[in-house]
């Protein structure tokens, strides 16, 4: 079985020292749906779509904080494992990011911050 992109994410914005971290299945998939919804205007955390706005997207990029190795498979007990394995991964790189000092949109999700 071949195995698929997923794994842990950050989308950076590299003028402020600002991320959001999230994990997907299919990173490049997500990535590509983020920056829809960002230029779009509609992306479900509007801290992170008002950086967007405010930044412009040259400010921003996606770093892959970590592969996860998944097989292919159909058996939904098999995808929801591996599904909670990425989300405890996930949380891991959101408490380091935090212990860093990183400031995360994960965090401002409901908080509109003037522009």
């Amino acid at each position: 079985m071949a195995a698929i992109d997923a794994g842990i994410y950050a989308i950076c914005n590299h003028r402020r020292g600002e991320a959001n971290v999230g994990q997907s299945r299919q990173i490049g998939r997500r990535w590509s749906q983020h920056r829809r919804d960002l230029v779009g205007d509609r992306h479900q955390n509007p801290a992170l779509q008002i950086a967007w706005r405010r930044d412009r997207v040259c400010s921003f990029g996606l770093i892959v904080l970590e592969r996860c190795t998944e097989d292919r498979v159909s058996n939904p007990l098999d995808l929801e494992r591996y599904a909670r394995a990425r989300r405890c991964r996930e949380a891991y790189w959101l408490a380091r990011a935090r212990a860093a000092g990183v400031a995360l949109y994960n965090d401002q999700v409901g908080r509109r911050k003037a522009a």
